[in-house]
């Protein structure tokens, strides 16, 4: 690693292009960050991190040089060294102010995904528990829970529990909308961004469109279901557990139509599901689906119970089909 390259930018050695190409540099590369973020430690001279003024770093210098008189034995070459460190110091906590502000306004992300047919369990920095469902992907950033917000994105579908605090709440954005909470039990189905399902269990929530404005308002056993480029939310209340149930391993049906039971079907087993077109899609399914039990015996319950035939084939990507007809 080209530490003097480091050195230059921290000490602002060098033109604003060089500055700036460095910059660039050190946040294309993780190791490069790390080593510049362990220089943050000087900064802790100070007691502050990031909000820099001009009396901070007045104490910072008359902190430091307090500190090392103390320790002086030849004091003209000592008394050099302590001008050099905390000019230093002064150099360090400017670059690192006006580096954060320009070059680090994205933090590092951290990224939590599950293929399909699976679902993990996760807990967040604050406390905060995470289900997330086949085929999802939940970012955070690395400062999560340091700062002001306690704040992920996600795709797909979680449940979460969340750590109550309320000086941060907790937001939950999706691509079309924004679940803005203090501490709660909550599913959010985001797998299509056009329209992004809400269900309540415990709590209080409150629904926010991409501008911020607030759009509506779930208590226990609701569900809001929000249309992108509409702000008005449908909601209404429903057995929870239907919706919820996946994070123990099993799905819920309650007289729920066969083409809204596939495509869950589909994500839980990680298979492909066709319906015969002769089929009656009025055909509607009450019962449980578990993930430990072979797809053959769920079909088999399929059939006996609700007169629906199947054939079992593999697709070209040697994943299991399955025709209902």
């Amino acid at each position: 690693m080209d530490l003097d390259r480091i050195c230059r930018y921290i000490l602002d050695v060098g033109g604003e292009d060089e500055l700036l190409k460095t910059a660039l540099w050190i946040k294309a590369d993780k190791k490069r960050i790390r080593e510049y973020q362990r220089l943050k430690r000087v900064i802790a001279l100070t007691g502050e991190s990031k909000d820099i003024s001009d009396a901070t770093i007045e104490r910072a210098y008359h902190s430091f040089t307090f500190t090392r008189s103390r320790e002086l034995i030849k004091p003209k070459r000592v008394f050099t060294k302590i001008i050099q460190y905390a000019a230093a110091v002064v150099l360090v906590a400017l670059s690192w102010h006006y580096f954060s502000n320009e070059y680090f306004k994205e933090e590092n992300q951290y990224v939590v995904e599950t293929t399909f047919g699976n679902s993990t369990k996760n807990t967040l920095p604050d406390g905060t528990i995470v289900w997330l469902n086949g085929g999802s992907k939940l970012t955070y950033s690395s400062q999560f829970n340091d700062s002001k917000s306690r704040d992920v994105q996600l795709e797909g579908e979680a449940y979460f529990t969340v750590a109550k605090n309320e000086d941060i709440p907790f937001r939950v954005k999706t691509k079309s909308f924004v679940i803005k909470v203090l501490g709660t039990s909550f599913n959010v189905n985001a797998y299509d961004a056009a329209s992004i399902i809400t269900t309540l269990e415990e709590g209080k929530v409150e629904l926010h469109n991409i501008s911020g404005d607030a759009i509506g308002r779930l208590n226990p056993g609701q569900q809001a279901v929000c249309s992108a480029g509409i702000d008005n939310v449908s909601i209404k209340q429903v057995n929870t557990s239907c919706f919820t149930s996946w994070k123990d391993g099993y799905l819920v049906f309650d007289d729920l139509p066969l083409d809204e039971v596939v495509p869950k079907l589909e994500q839980f087993y990680n298979i492909r599901i066709v319906v015969d077109e002769s089929y009656s899609k009025n055909c509607k399914i009450s019962g449980r689906a578990h993930r430990n039990v072979p797809i053959e015996q769920l079909l088999i319950t399929l059939e006996t119970t609700f007169g629906i035939s199947y054939e079992l084939s593999l697709t070209n990507q040697e994943k299991i089909q399955v025709i209902l007809k």
